[in-house]
């Protein structure tokens, strides 16, 4: 462990872990994904400018959730109808703006997620495009894509667990400790690693839209 902090770069070098939106008011511009008529909805916007040209108003949002790996917790939507302009307009009962539309130069893009607030170990999750990101659901945006998968397995790992006993023996797993997580990236395993991280991923999909819960949801698979 202490030749990974000494040799290794750190998370921060070869990704961005990212905050996302306070919406100032989750109970007004956040649903269910069941809860709004999905001809508002738009599942596949790539930057806000796309969004913006859609006219929808929902967009998939995550927000951290409960402990789980690889893929899942996919249950929100949130009003970003013209670049959030609701979301931006709303004051808090003292009349300032309650809202903090952070990095949405990041918004809709491919990413990995987790729950910055948790009782249980990191979980990190895949994230496709089209998600907006909430602050409690940050992302981490691989600076090179190719390095997205071997990220996230490295960060579901035991090993980046008693990394981040040193760095941050809280609850809160956010940005700044995330950041610091040494990476030591074997070349003649990528491959390898790759291709676990993403049968796990799609293990975890399976199973995720197995349960009519997912917006994904085709048959149960007693079926």
């Amino acid at each position: 462990m202490i030749t990974a902090f000494e040799k290794g770069v750190s998370l921060g070098e070869i990704a961005e872990p990212r905050q996302g939106l306070a919406t100032g008011n989750n109970d007004l511009f956040l649903r269910r994904w069941y809860e709004v008529g999905q001809q508002n909805v738009y599942y596949c916007a790539t930057d806000i400018i796309h969004a913006f040209a859609t006219g929808k108003k929902w967009f998939p949002c995550t927000k951290g959730g409960s402990y789980r790996k690889w893929y899942g917790n996919n249950d929100y939507f949130v009003n970003w109808l013209e670049n959030g302009k609701e979301i931006k307009g709303y004051k808090n009962k003292s009349g300032e703006i309650a809202c903090r539309a952070q990095n949405t130069s990041y918004y809709f893009e491919e990413g990995g997620t987790w729950s910055t607030l948790s009782g249980a170990d990191l979980s990190m999750r895949y994230l496709p495009k089209g998600f907006i990101f909430e602050t409690k659901g940050s992302v981490c945006f691989a600076k090179e894509q190719d390095d997205l998968l071997y990220i996230i397995g490295l960060l579901n790992t035991k090993v980046t667990k008693q990394a981040l006993l040193v760095l941050s023996p809280t609850l809160d797993y956010h940005e700044g400790p995330l950041s610091r997580v040494p990476v030591m990236i074997a070349a003649e395993k990528k491959t390898r690693v790759d291709e676990v991280v993403g049968e796990n991923i799609a293990l975890s999909r399976c199973n995720w839209d197995s349960e009519e819960t997912s917006w994904e949801f085709k048959k149960h698979p007693l079926i």
